[in-house]
């Protein structure tokens, strides 16, 4: 992701004959490493930068994970000056299959974490659950989400608005044809409630048996929100549109 300062908010593994240690690295607008956290066995697979500077993660313990061991929590809130801050979502709360990847892509063990004007939201492809981090009050909610709206499909994106809404794109192909769909929706989670909905965002779901047979302009795949825009991807376009989705 983008930092604050304009650079790039990445992660990896550095090896040597005697070690090997994963970090989180913050890199300036011409390339250059400006800071590092070393995060021992910890591989962040989602980040992003909140309001304060501070970075958010979603990963694995490598190790942990190869002990059977879910005493450590999957979302992590680091400084760069100060190092590891605070630490949410324990692994062992969360029904992910022992062997199972990273899941930093968007397929059946996606996962995503996006930071927002108040908040930190991410969604668990595997589990089908959302959750969100309150950083004032330390407190974290989860959701069990429909899968939507077929057991087939899966989230591809995830965003957070200024205002406080929290939209999804989806992509599922069911087993039983090729037909692949599109669509955007906005997640709506009651607090108080252990299930959240889908509300499909009009004129966006779109089906076909192959990619390339979609319709010129029809909604693709979401990257992200600015303020309270979207920044979604369309059909066969080469940029990025920004846009505004009406109550």
């Amino acid at each position: 992701p983008i930092s604050k300062s304009g650079g790039a908010i990445a992660s990896g593994t550095f090896e040597t004959e005697d070690e090997t240690s994963d970090f989180v690295a913050e890199t300036s607008v011409s390339g250059g490493v400006v800071s590092v956290i070393h995060t021992e066995n910890y591989l962040a697979t989602r980040m992003c930068q909140a309001g304060d500077g501070t970075v958010w993660t979603l990963g694995r313990d490598t190790i942990k994970e190869s002990e059977h061991n879910g005493e450590y929590p999957l979302v992590r809130q680091y400084s760069f000056e100060k190092g590891l801050l605070h630490g949410y979502l324990a692994r062992g709360l969360v029904n992910f299959q022992e062997e199972g990847s990273a899941g930093g892509g968007e397929g059946p063990s996606g996962t995503f974490l996006v930071c927002g004007k108040d908040r930190v939201a991410g969604f668990l492809n595997e589990t089908n659950e959302y959750f969100e981090i309150d950083p004032v009050t330390e407190s974290l909610a989860r959701w069990n989400m429909p899968r939507m709206p077929s057991p087939e499909g899966r989230v591809t994106g995830l965003a957070l608005t200024d205002g406080g809404r929290v939209y999804a794109s989806l992509f599922q192909v069911p087993d039983a044809t090729d037909v692949k769909t599109h669509g955007l929706f906005e997640l709506r989670a009651e607090h108080g409630k252990p299930t959240g909905s889908w509300a499909l965002v009009e004129g966006t779901l779109n089906s076909q048996p192959r990619v390339e047979d979609a319709p010129k302009g029809s909604f693709f795949r979401l990257w992200g929100a600015e303020g309270d825009e979207l920044v979604i991807r369309r059909s066969f376009d080469d940029d990025m549109a920004w846009v505004r989705v009406i109550p």
